[in-house]
């Protein structure tokens, strides 16, 4: 399976990752019909100085153009989990070169590297795990 990431700025968009539109929808200038049963991870951005986070993970189910000028596609999904509260990723020590992997999240979608996808699927089961207890 293909694993993307989806970064999200929140002051950008003006809204919150997972209390706007919500974690498993994605806009961008890039091509996505090759996304198509891709999970996007959804990271998002806020603050300064800034923190990131995990607010989940989705399965593209669709991915098409939009009316919008400045994003032209979407990706969106309807299986999937929302992490509330989002998960702190930057103060893990693994965190600094997932970001220059990512080029900073400046280049949009993007695909992630195996050894990283490891670590946000831990962080995933890790909080799947201990949603439920009291």
């Amino acid at each position: 399976m293909k694993n993307i990431i989806g970064y999200h700025n929140t002051e950008k968009m003006g809204y919150s990752l997972i209390d706007g539109k919500g974690p498993f929808t994605f806009y961008t200038r890039k091509p996505v019909q090759h996304l198509l049963g891709a999970r996007v991870w959804a990271i998002a951005g806020e603050g300064q100085p800034r923190r990131y986070f995990l607010g989940g993970w989705f399965i593209v189910n669709e991915a098409r153009p939009t009316d919008r000028d400045e994003f032209t596609n979407l990706v969106r999904g309807t299986e999937g989990k929302t992490f509330k509260p989002m998960i702190r990723l930057d103060q893990h020590a693994w965190f600094a070169d997932f970001r220059k992997s990512q080029s900073n999240f400046s280049l949009g979608l993007l695909a992630a590297k195996d050894e990283f996808v490891r670590h946000l699927e831990a962080l995933a089961a890790q909080a799947t795990a201990t949603k439920g207890r009291g």
